[in-house]
């Protein structure tokens, strides 16, 4: 949109130039929009500038929010994925412990139960 702009604005600078330098004449045979206004080339430069100044302020501005709330959104979800990592992690060992827990519980049910079999 910035690139579209500041095009906008040297066509229309450009304009003002060959307004100004009494070139349109032989240019073409019509009365363009802003020709049939009769605004002083001196006065199309200057809005031309203002509202140059206007969209880059714009754009400056959007672009710093931008940023701001890029950083914001970029830290909330490392946090949602570390967390959700952290908990993954937490589950995983939760698992893992409890099958080590099993285990040991059949191992020691399997060497009561081994000494009973052998002494029958």
């Amino acid at each position: 949109m910035l690139i579209v702009s500041i095009l906008l604005i040297l066509v229309y600078i450009l304009y003002t130039g060959i307004l100004a330098a009494n070139l349109s004449s032989g240019v073409a045979s019509y009365t363009t929009f802003l020709g049939s206004l009769q605004i002083s080339p001196t006065v199309l430069v200057s809005g031309i500038f203002v509202v140059a100044t206007g969209l880059y302020l714009t754009f400056r501005n959007v672009l710093s929010d931008y940023r701001g709330y890029f950083v914001q959104y970029l830290i909330s979800d490392f946090i949602i994925i570390r967390s959700d990592q952290k908990e993954q992690t937490e589950a995983f060992d939760r698992r893992d412990q409890e099958s080590q827990t099993e285990a040991t519980l059949r191992k020691d049910k399997e060497e009561q139960n081994q000494p009973l079999t052998e002494s029958n």
